[in-house]
Protein backbone atom coordinates (compact mmCIF):
# COMPACT_ATOMS: atom_id res chain seq x y z
CA UNK A 1 0.00 0.00 0.00
CA UNK A 2 3.05 2.28 0.87
CA UNK A 3 4.27 1.79 -2.40
CA UNK A 4 0.99 2.27 -4.04
CA UNK A 5 0.90 5.81 -2.36
CA UNK A 6 4.40 6.97 -3.15
CA UNK A 7 3.46 6.26 -7.07
CA UNK A 8 0.51 8.43 -6.50
CA UNK A 9 2.28 11.27 -4.83
CA UNK A 10 5.19 11.00 -7.87
CA UNK A 11 2.12 11.02 -10.13
CA UNK A 12 1.04 14.28 -9.16
CA UNK A 13 4.45 15.78 -10.27
CA UNK A 14 3.13 14.96 -14.09
CA UNK A 15 -0.38 16.02 -13.55
CA UNK A 16 1.40 19.69 -12.02
CA UNK A 17 3.48 19.63 -15.49
CA UNK A 18 0.88 19.22 -17.34
CA UNK A 19 -1.38 22.30 -15.31
CA UNK A 20 1.77 24.34 -15.76
CA UNK A 21 2.21 24.12 -19.32
CA UNK A 22 -1.25 24.59 -20.02
CA UNK A 23 -1.00 27.42 -17.53
CA UNK A 24 2.50 28.77 -19.65
CA UNK A 25 0.45 28.74 -23.09
CA UNK A 26 -2.75 30.57 -21.01
CA UNK A 27 -0.54 32.70 -20.62
CA UNK A 28 0.70 33.27 -23.78
CA UNK A 29 -2.33 33.41 -25.52
CA UNK A 30 -3.58 36.44 -23.42
CA UNK A 31 -0.71 38.37 -23.95
CA UNK A 32 -1.05 38.05 -27.72
CA UNK A 33 -4.57 38.78 -27.73
CA UNK A 34 -5.23 42.42 -27.21
CA UNK A 35 -8.97 41.99 -27.41
CA UNK A 36 -8.88 40.11 -23.97
CA UNK A 37 -8.17 42.00 -21.05
CA UNK A 38 -7.55 38.90 -18.42
CA UNK A 39 -6.20 41.56 -14.82
CA UNK A 40 -2.71 40.49 -14.07
CA UNK A 41 -3.66 39.68 -10.34
CA UNK A 42 -5.57 36.43 -11.86
CA UNK A 43 -2.61 35.24 -13.62
CA UNK A 44 -0.42 35.93 -10.56
CA UNK A 45 -2.82 34.21 -8.20
CA UNK A 46 -2.66 31.51 -10.44
CA UNK A 47 0.86 31.10 -10.86
CA UNK A 48 1.78 31.54 -7.42
CA UNK A 49 -1.49 28.88 -6.83
CA UNK A 50 0.50 26.48 -8.72
CA UNK A 51 3.55 27.06 -7.40
CA UNK A 52 2.39 26.63 -3.69
CA UNK A 53 0.40 22.89 -4.47
CA UNK A 54 3.67 21.76 -6.23
CA UNK A 55 5.55 23.08 -3.32
CA UNK A 56 2.82 20.45 -1.36
CA UNK A 57 3.21 17.74 -3.88
CA UNK A 58 7.01 17.55 -3.11
CA UNK A 59 6.06 17.72 0.40
CA UNK A 60 3.64 14.77 0.09
CA UNK A 61 6.18 12.55 -2.01
CA UNK A 62 8.70 13.06 0.50
CA UNK A 63 6.33 11.89 3.15
CA UNK A 64 5.34 9.56 1.09
CA UNK A 65 9.02 7.77 0.34
CA UNK A 66 9.50 8.10 4.00
CA UNK A 67 6.58 5.67 5.01
CA UNK A 68 7.64 3.93 2.34
CA UNK A 69 10.87 3.46 3.49
CA UNK A 70 9.65 2.59 7.38
CA UNK A 71 7.23 -0.18 5.97
CA UNK A 72 10.66 -1.49 4.32
CA UNK A 73 12.10 -1.97 7.42
CA UNK A 74 9.53 -2.31 9.60
CA UNK A 75 8.73 -5.83 7.10
CA UNK A 76 12.38 -6.86 7.86
CA UNK A 77 11.35 -6.61 11.26
CA UNK A 78 8.70 -8.76 11.28
CA UNK A 79 6.60 -6.34 12.58
CA UNK A 80 2.88 -6.06 11.97
CA UNK A 81 1.91 -2.42 12.05
CA UNK A 82 3.75 1.05 10.24
CA UNK A 83 2.83 2.69 13.34
CA UNK A 84 1.36 2.06 17.32
CA UNK A 85 -2.57 2.84 16.60
CA UNK A 86 -2.38 6.01 18.74
CA UNK A 87 0.18 7.02 16.41
CA UNK A 88 -1.42 5.93 13.08
CA UNK A 89 -4.73 7.11 14.05
CA UNK A 90 -2.90 10.84 14.87
CA UNK A 91 -1.24 10.49 11.04
CA UNK A 92 -4.36 9.77 9.74
CA UNK A 93 -5.80 12.31 11.30
CA UNK A 94 -2.82 14.91 10.17
CA UNK A 95 -2.97 13.81 6.25
CA UNK A 96 -6.49 14.14 6.15
CA UNK A 97 -6.41 17.77 7.73
CA UNK A 98 -3.93 18.31 5.13
CA UNK A 99 -5.60 16.93 2.31
CA UNK A 100 -8.72 19.12 3.52
CA UNK A 101 -6.70 22.29 3.21
CA UNK A 102 -5.14 21.34 0.13
CA UNK A 103 -8.49 21.02 -1.49
CA UNK A 104 -9.91 24.09 0.41
CA UNK A 105 -6.40 25.84 -1.38
CA UNK A 106 -7.38 24.80 -4.42
CA UNK A 107 -10.92 26.19 -4.63
CA UNK A 108 -9.75 29.17 -3.24
CA UNK A 109 -6.90 30.05 -5.98
CA UNK A 110 -8.93 28.73 -8.53
CA UNK A 111 -12.62 31.04 -7.75
CA UNK A 112 -13.29 33.78 -9.84
CA UNK A 113 -11.42 37.25 -8.95
CA UNK A 114 -13.42 39.44 -7.28
CA UNK A 115 -14.78 42.42 -9.00
CA UNK A 116 -13.09 44.63 -6.09
CA UNK A 117 -9.99 42.92 -6.37
CA UNK A 118 -10.02 43.99 -10.06
CA UNK A 119 -11.10 47.26 -9.22
CA UNK A 120 -7.79 47.60 -7.12
CA UNK A 121 -5.96 46.07 -9.75
CA UNK A 122 -7.27 49.22 -11.83
CA UNK A 123 -5.97 51.81 -9.61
Amino acid sequence: ETRATLQEARDLDRDIAEVDAALRQAEESLRFNPRVREGLLNRVVLRTGLDTLEICTVVLRVLARTFTDLARVRESEDTAALFEPRAARAVENLLAQVADAIVSFSVLVTHPVSESAEAAEDR
